[in-house]
């Protein structure tokens, strides 16, 4: 492996110098072939910013699949599109009248915005879902309704046809970061399942519980106890719309319960059945939870608004979640439907001068599987808002060594602290796009993409590791 490496940056530093693109091709694949993986395949390019000259080019101009890259796209474009002071508003109110007795003759109203974040439980957003309820709670008793005589209705119009997107993989959807974006979406759209761990090693393991516990869902669990230090392999079966839910696969033995993380069958129905059962518990009776888009004025009671878009997507790209990129694209336009987001999005790429041949976007976070890009395309991207909105498009990706899915990387390199980037991985994928200082203090983009490799991904890793040390370097 250590050759391989050796021989990568040899290539790289070859090919910088401008001698024989081709001879400098032929190796590398020869250099696969020697390896065992020459059917992966890598694309780099970087782009010295400050001094505009490009560095680094090996198959720049061909399609490869981005992963969670992809989610650099969304979130710059995205900004640019609303504005970093773009909030998102959840509208509580009510229909109809509320008479001297405290009886409201109409329905309660949640009118959702798409925001993603609603009831999250990360803490850089204060406010978990239960918070939620409690404070709609509070304001529907602080309008002197004591009873209604209507639906809880949550109106989720905001995203035509929301929900996951119809070309992910069936494995991916039960899982968290399978959930789909809706109008009205809350604690990300995601739940707990939690493991007892005291049986013996191969044996199925019990569900102390889930959180929150979800009305009329149940699960199959089929999971096993493996090894400690073996990891989570447990996945959960039954996607949007399937209160069925099969977990398969093997959790690590260890103390205390372990815990894995699905996405919620049906977000806006769930909403409005525990604000439901919330408000029975209050003594306000009702006539249930209902969904539906309502054509009447609302009487606002409260609403509740997301911290910035700047704020949102920094997050969204330092923890890589795929729910908030998926809002965000369908944010973008007026429909809120995947499909006139990308028309959309195209359009914007058009219009920032950049080549919309040389992406295929299919959602929004990159789970999706037939996405593609160029890496020459994203240092194009990246050099283009680095010039409208220099040291802040910068801090819109995590630091690596220090910050989200990148804080284990490059940390033990001289070019520590010195890169911010999104990563990317899926199988046999792994990416890395955003923007290194150099040792001289000059920005540079920078794209690489391995697509099909067979080797361990530590090995990968280490490969870009490399190769960013390098372009630190030169």
């Amino acid at each position: 492996m250590k050759s391989l490496l050796n021989s990568i940056f040899f290539i790289l530093l070859y090919n910088i110098s401008g001698q024989g693109q081709l001879g400098v091709q032929n190796k590398i694949v020869q250099i696969f072939k020697d390896q065992g993986i020459h059917h992966s395949v890598f694309s780099i390019h970087t782009h010295n910013i400050s001094k505009g000259q490009q560095l680094v080019s090996y198959r720049a101009d061909e399609y490869m699949i981005p992963a969670s890259s992809m989610k650099v796209i969304t979130t710059f474009s995205t900004l640019d599109i609303l504005d970093d002071d773009f909030k998102y508003e959840t509208l509580l109110g009510y229909t109809g009248l509320v008479e001297s007795d405290g009886t409201l003759k109409g329905n309660i109203i949640i009118k959702g915005s798409g925001d993603p974040s609603l009831g999250s439980f990360r803490e850089e957003l204060n406010g978990d879902f239960l918070s939620v309820l409690n404070n709609m709670t509070n304001a529907i008793k602080s309008a002197g309704i004591k009873c209604i005589d209507g639906h809880i209705l949550v109106d989720n119009s905001r995203f035509e046809n929301g929900g996951t997107h119809p070309g992910w993989s069936w494995k991916d959807v039960g899982n968290y970061y399978g959930a789909g974006a809706h109008g009205l979406n809350i604690n990300e759209n995601e739940y707990l399942v939690h493991f007892n761990r005291d049986v013996p090693i191969d044996s199925l393991v019990n569900i102390a519980s889930t959180d929150p516990r979800i009305p009329g869902m149940s699960i199959d669990c089929r999971v096993r106890l493996d090894e400690a230090g073996t990891g989570d392999n447990a996945y959960i079966y039954g996607g949007e719309g399937f209160y069925q839910k099969i977990i398969k696969g093997t959790i690590p033995a260890g103390k205390g319960r372990f815990t894995i993380r699905g996405s919620l069958p049906d977000p806006p129905w769930i909403m409005a059945s525990l604000l439901a059962q919330k408000l029975e518990k209050q003594g306000i009776s009702h006539l249930g939870p209902m969904i539906g888009a309502n054509p009447n004025s609302i009487n606002q009671i409260k609403t509740f608004r997301s911290k910035t878009l700047k704020n949102l997507v920094r997050l969204a790209n330092a923890r890589s979640i795929n729910l908030y990129c998926e809002s965000f694209l369908r944010s973008i336009c007026d429909t809120g439907s995947m499909s006139d987001a990308l028309v959309r999005l195209r359009r914007h790429i058009d219009s920032i001068g950049l080549d919309t041949f040389s992406i295929i976007q299919k959602d929004g976070s990159g789970l999706h599987s037939r996405n593609v890009i160029t890496s020459r395309f994203f240092t194009q991207f990246l050099t283009h808002y680095y010039k409208k909105w220099k040291s802040n498009a910068i801090e819109l990706l995590p630091r690596a060594s220090f910050e989200g899915t990148v804080s284990g990387f490059l940390r033990h390199k001289k070019s520590k602290g010195k890169a911010w980037l999104k990563s990317g991985y899926i199988g046999g994928v792994l990416t890395y796009t955003g923007y290194i200082k150099n040792k001289d203090g000059e920005i540079i983009a920078i794209s690489i993409m391995a697509n099909n490799f067979q080797k361990e991904i530590p090995k990968i890793r280490e490969i870009c590791e490399k190769i960013i040390e390098e372009v630190y370097l030169l």
